[in-house]
């Protein structure tokens, strides 16, 4: 299956040669029209550009589906969005991604996300690896941004764009990410 950055580079580039189609069909409904109807040269390029935007509305679509099936397998987007997004009804949704061979993920309050997707604000988010040697870490983790040098506990310096565990107190390459979740409200306490 090709990659989801590839796809919705096609997708975009569909959707301005679509739009490029559809203004040349209006100018050319327009010529027609301002014939009174009567010019057949007129009439046959116009009938040629609605055939034009009709094929690229139906290649725009083909690859719609294949973004739709990628971008929920890849970053876990729910249905309901993915629906919104693209005009596609969530029942077509789903059939698309048994069509492609993606496994519809139900929608969980917190769910593992690519960490390119991870925010790079400074905003601390829990942070997953299972790196190469074989160890795993679960860590909270913020980017350390441009300009910007973090000392952890144990004296370690993390430089400009990089990650920092603060459990760590040093760089790591994380792999996934999700939002560090609110922590309980507690109740009132109690006099007595």
């Amino acid at each position: 299956m090709e990659t989801y950055k590839a796809v919705k580079t096609q997708y975009n580039d569909l959707q301005l040669q679509l739009l490029k189609l559809e203004i040349l069909a209006e100018q050319k409904t327009r010529v027609w029209v301002e014939t009174d109807y009567n010019d057949k040269k007129a009439s046959k390029e116009m009938r040629e550009a609605d055939k034009n935007v009709y094929d690229m509305r139906r290649s725009v679509k083909e690859v719609a589906y294949k973004l739709v099936a990628l971008e929920h397998k890849e970053f876990g987007t729910p249905i309901n969005k993915l629906s919104r997004e693209y005009g596609m009804s969530p029942l077509t949704i789903k059939k698309l991604l048994k069509e492609h061979g993606v496994a519809y993920l139900r929608p969980t309050l917190v769910q593992w996300l690519p960490i390119g997707t991870a925010p790079k604000d400074g905003t601390v988010v829990l942070g997953f690896a299972n790196n190469e040697d074989g160890t795993v870490f679960l860590s909270e983790i913020m980017w350390c941004k441009k300009n910007e040098t973090i000392i952890g506990v144990t004296g370690n310096e993390v430089g400009p764009d990089q990650w920092f565990s603060l459990l760590l107190s040093g760089s790591v390459c994380p792999t996934h990410w999700m939002p560090l979740p609110k922590p309980p409200v507690l109740g009132e306490k109690k006099d007595g």
